[in-house]
Parts: C-alpha cells; structure tokens; sequence
C-alpha cells in the first residue's frame, strides 16, 4: 500500500508513531493549509469532541486512513474521494496543542497495535532526495590551498558538494579550477558551489554590483569548461543582509538595504542567465541577527524572506497568512527567480554544543528557511562547525552525526552540507578533518551515511610503530636513491676525474626516453650529471657514445647549477 502526501508544502514531523500512546504522525501545518485524500476510497467527514477534533476518515480495501484536528472540512459522509482531492484545511480542533496535522493508518489486518495501527511514515510517497544524493560536502575554505591531506578526505569521503570563493579578477585565492578538476576525476558527479567574495565597493554602489557581476560572469567562461552541465552552481553576494557596521560586505539589514539587494540580485541572474543558461543560481544564504527570518522574540518588521505579517508564532498564522507574508517580503522577485536556496547552517550556538543541534534557530534553522519557498531545493553552503577547537569540544563530534543522520532521514530537500573547512589556515580551523595525517574518525562515520554507492572506509589500523616507520621509510627511499654501480664506465671516469665526484642523476640513454630526437645528433648518447660536494655550486656532465667506454674516450662539461 502506498499512500500519497497529506500535504504537499514542507513537512516536519513533531511526533513520531510510537505506540500504545501516539498511533499516528504528527506533521507541523499552518491553520488552513490544504489537506489531500492519501489514496482512493470512500471519504467520511466526521467531529470528535476533544480527541481527533475535526477529522476525515478514507475507507480503503486494506485500511483506514485519518486525517485529524482540521480547521474545515471539505468532503460529505460517504463520499468517494480519488487520491490528491482536497478533502479538507489544517487546524487545531479537539485534543490539539498547536497547529499541527495528524495523519493515522489503521489496517484492516496485519498489526499487532490497537485498532491496526501501523507507522504512516514509510507507507507515503514523501518527495525524495536527489538521485545519488550524498548529504556531506565540504566547503574548501579562504586563503587555504589545496592540500594532500584535503584529498585524502576527499577520496574517501566522496562530497556531495565542493563550496569555494573561486580564484578570479577581483580576489585571488589559491584553489583553481584543475583543483576541481581533480575532484571531478574522483568523484563525477560532485556539484560544485562558487562563492565569488564580494567587497564593500562591490555592494555599497550599484556601479560596484555590477562591476562584481561583470567579473563573475567573466570567470565563469573559465569554469564552465570544467564542471558539466548541471552540477556548477553560484551563490552570489554570500551573506548579503551583514551590513559593514557588524563588520560585513553586505547590503545591510533595514528596509531600503533588502529592496536594493532584491533589485541587484534579479538584474545579476538575467544577466547571468542570458550568458550561461545553465548555472544554477542560489538565493545566498543569510547571517542570524541581520533580519533573516523571524525567530520568536525578534521584533516585528520586514525581513529578507518575508514580509511584517510573518512576525508570529506559528499558532496565529493561517495558510493564507504564510503566503501574504511570502509575497509582501522585500525579496519576493528575487527569491522568485533563484534556482534554489542556500543556507550556513552550524551545529552549535551559546546554549551548548551537545545539544543545539536541533535548535530552531541554529541546528534546524534550515527547515525555518524552508518554510518560506518549500517549492526550492536547498544547499548549506557553510556547515558544521567554524574550528577545530569547537568540533573537538565534548560530544561535538555525535552532535555533527546525529544531525547528519536527521537530515539524511528528514531532509531530502537538501542537497548537501559543506562542512566547514579544509584547508591549512590556522583561522579557519586548519585541518579539520584529519588526525595523525589521516582522515579523522569523524570523516569515517560521515563517509558510513553517504549512501551504498560510496565505497566503505578501509578498516581502521593503528599508525606504524616508530620502528615499522623506520623500515618503511628505508624501502621507500630505495626506489629513489641513485643506483651505484661501480663498475659503470662513466662512474669509473667520474673517479678518476675527481674522487670526491657522486652522481647527480641517473644514467641516461637519450633515445630510450624521448620519443623525437634532433636529426643531426648519434642516437647511441649516453650521459650523466655528477656532483662534488665541496664545489655544489657547479655540475660535471659525462657524455660518450655506446662502446666508447675508456675514460680517455669520455667528454666532459661543467656547468653552474
């Protein structure tokens, strides 16, 4: 049996089926949003004092299937019903805490529950993540370059999003395009997110924005080479509501701030689009404090997102007022035209670290976003932790998991979360993800909830003791030290030439290792460079031809290093 969604705008589960005392799903909904019929039956609109409060219960072949505490009521009693009619509005009638729709599957045989009561959730066809989805990304950090040890944790990681402030005209940065394009060779399908930096000048004038967007779409015809259709995304002025007084490049947080930042993003994305139709353009993601989003206890007013009319609590806000809200918001055109949304998302906040995961405003702050534009695929640009000193902090590492695990499980609007940072700069954590040169622990339960088509880690062994580090060093540098034969011809001339002489190189026979000649030159060359310590400064090149191995039959250069 499989059922179709209750609703169709964002979802968030506020009680699970957990049995004998909640036998159904509890789905947030504003009063009034539009309740669906899960599958073809026979309808019956039915009140309960108390209990399910206003409810409407579908008869089908192998169950019952209710959805309670509705506002209004749209259906008759016995109607047949096809599945997606609306059959009635969220509310909060009966036994009800706060709006919120509750949605009960009771079969007609096959449970042991009371009433055959069974878990809703796995039964309805919810909006599935991205084919291949792999929740974990990596953000490559400002001023980092790309290290050994970056791709070490890359390989076995296996991003489902790269995030970087891309190296062109108006900031330099030291991860370039072949950087991705090595990526790209280990794992294909990874979508790559351009952050390009934006400076004060570059916000402040709308001369300054387009100058900005002119750059961008210069350096664009660079990586569009690289990165294949569908996958190279653009996140433009990144964090754009931080006005220079906190200490930001951003437009700003009042009123006229927004409406400009609305005007310069739809001009940019024309732009952008009319000349590269196939980069995806994310509405940037918003810093906490600078009129975001209401959260309760801010004050009332426009914000980026939305219009005065979404400053309530949940419980006061119909349907109708979410979208009036949506639409009077300084940003609507903008955020209208994005492809999708991005969003810094961190995992801990001042009240505690172990448990701000699920946060509203910080940990789950993504699904408040989510609320506004449910209809848009979103990427967290920024995520995790901001230091190595915060992720090594006590229970920091189980609070990452357990809130990858959630969005793995909830989340399947995400398209990745770029962890932040790789990288060797000190203020950006440093090697985050690597201990005693290696990918960390961390990284290793990560790559675990990338999905099955992501290789396993390799068993994890303890490090080499200093003596098998020894022996290991010693093998390896054999096959790097130069060879000493002492019976070599051009060896034994360099010793009689001058004792101390050692070789430099290998020796080289020129038509064995290049594939063109010069015409004019023997094709029997043999050379080799050698070295005196005490006179470094100068090279003793030997040459002769096969079989003209006398030292009286050797040539001899010197040359400065």
């Amino acid at each position: 049996m499989r059922l179709a969604r209750p609703i169709k705008s964002y979802v968030r589960i506020t009680q699970r089926f957990s049995p004998p005392g909640h036998k159904g799903l509890d789905l947030s909904a504003y009063v009034g949003t539009p309740v669906y019929a899960m599958a073809d039956g026979i309808a019956y609109g039915l009140y309960q004092e108390g209990g399910f409060g206003r409810y409407v219960r579908i008869e089908t072949p192998e169950a019952k299937l209710y959805t309670a505490h509705l506002d209004t009521i749209v259906v008759g009693y016995g109607q047949p019903v096809k599945r997606g009619a609306i059959v009635g509005y969220s509310g909060n009638t009966g036994n009800s805490t706060g709006p919120h729709l509750h949605v009960e599957v009771r079969r007609n045989a096959g449970s042991a529950y009371t009433y055959g009561a069974v878990d809703p959730w796995p039964l309805i066809d919810w909006d599935g993540p991205r084919a291949g989805r792999r929740i974990s990304g990596v953000h490559l950090g400002a001023g980092c370059a790309f290290s050994a040890l970056d791709r070490r944790v890359i390989s076995m990681l296996h991003p489902g999003s790269v995030v970087l402030r891309p190296n062109y005209a108006l900031d330099a940065q030291p991860v370039t395009s072949d950087d991705v394009a090595w990526i790209l060779s280990v794992v294909p399908d990874c979508h790559v997110i351009l952050s390009p930096f934006a400076s004060a000048s570059q916000t402040s004038t709308d001369a300054g924005c387009r100058a900005y967007v002119d750059a961008v779409l210069n350096a664009l015809s660079a990586w569009v080479k690289v990165v294949p259709g569908g996958q190279l995304h653009l996140e433009l002025w990144s964090e754009p509501n931080v006005p220079a007084y906190a200490g930001g490049n951003g437009f700003g947080d009042t009123e006229a701030d927004m409406v400009r930042m609305n005007s310069q993003f739809s001009e940019a994305y024309q732009r952008i689009k009319a000349r590269y139709p196939g980069a995806i353009i994310g509405f940037p993601p918003l810093a906490m404090g600078h009129r975001d989003t209401w959260f309760a206890g801010n004050p009332a007013g426009r914000y980026y997102l939305h219009g005065t009319s979404g400053c309530r609590g949940a419980e006061t806000m119909t349907a109708a007022d979410w979208e009036q809200a949506r639409i009077n918001g300084p940003c609507y055109q903008a955020l209208s035209l994005a492809d999708e949304v991005h969003a810094d998302v961190y995992v801990h906040d001042r009240d505690g670290i172990v448990s701000c995961w699920n946060h509203a405003a910080y940990g789950r702050r993504f699904e408040s976003l989510r609320y506004w534009w449910p209809d848009k695929p979103m990427w967290i640009t920024r995520y995790g932790f901001p230091n190595k000193a915060a992720l090594n902090g006590t229970g920091a590492s189980q609070a990452l998991l357990s809130h990858v695990r959630y969005m793995v499980d909830q989340a399947p609007f995400v398209g990745a979360a770029a962890l932040y940072t790789l990288g060797n700069s000190a203020a950006w954590g440093g090697e985050m993800f690597v201990t005693d040169g290696r990918p960390s622990s961390t990284i290793r339960e990560l790559t675990a909830l990338q999905g099955g088509d992501v290789p396993a880690p390799p068993p994890e062994v303890p490090l080499m003791s200093e003596q098998q580090v020894g022996s290991w060093v010693s093998d390896f540098m054999q096959d790097y030290v130069l060879p000493l034969n002492a019976d070599a011809a051009l060896y034994k001339a360099a010793k009689l030439r001058n004792p101390r002489l050692t070789p430099a190189s290998d020796e080289r026979r020129p038509a064995e290792l290049l594939p063109v000649l010069p015409d004019a030159l023997p094709g029997d060359i043999v050379c080799q460079v050698f070295r005196d310590p005490l006179d470094d400064g100068w090279q003793e090149i030997a040459w002769t031809r096969v079989g003209e191995w006398a030292p009286s039959q050797i040539r001899w250069i010197r040359r400065k290093n």
